[in-house]
């Protein structure tokens, strides 16, 4: 039970600065939502963010991005949305740092990596040997369904014995 309600306030500090209309927002693309799913036996986290391209309003609700949090990485609670770039914040044992999407450049920004978001919109990011790491998955999603991103990680990084053993929590 205490898991639970601690995904359900991490969900909710998350949608909230991601799913609210903060004003107008520019560049190319619009956020409109996003959520969140704790991974069986607290394996991870898959956030993602939805919303629809400024030049093409016809298809809403978009998956923008996802992000896989493997382990003790987890989101931070607290993130927002400004004119050009969206950021939201990321825990990892006692480090924190913020991940950013300029959403004019279409750059996701990660610690020290930049990614073009056009060659994939998926992100993995980890906990190993104290050393924290993320990496772009070459896969363009349109669903944010937990289990196609999972899948889609899964397909991408066949020999990774951590990403293979992670399952999504079925709802309660």
């Amino acid at each position: 039970m205490q898991n639970s309600t601690l995904g359900f306030a991490l969900i909710t500090a998350l949608i909230v600065p991601f799913g609210c209309d903060s004003g107008a927002q520019r560049g190319k693309y619009v956020q409109s939502g996003g959520g969140g799913g704790v991974l069986e036996n607290d394996g991870g986290w898959i956030e993602t963010f939805r919303g629809t391209a400024s030049d093409n309003l016809e298809a809403p609700n978009q998956l923008l991005a996802a992000f896989l949090f493997v382990g003790n990485v987890r989101p931070g609670g607290s993130g927002s949305i400004g004119t050009y770039v969206s950021s939201f914040d990321v825990k990892a044992s006692t480090d924190h740092f913020a991940i950013t999407w300029d959403r004019q450049s279409d750059v996701v920004s990660i610690l020290d990596a930049q990614y073009d978001r056009s060659r994939g919109n998926v992100f993995v990011l980890r906990m190993k040997d104290g050393t924290l790491s993320s990496q772009q998955i070459a896969t363009t999603l349109i669903s944010d369904v937990k289990n196609d991103i999972l899948a889609a990680v899964k397909q991408a990084l066949p020999d990774d014995a951590e990403i293979q053993a992670l399952a999504v929590r079925s709802p309660d």
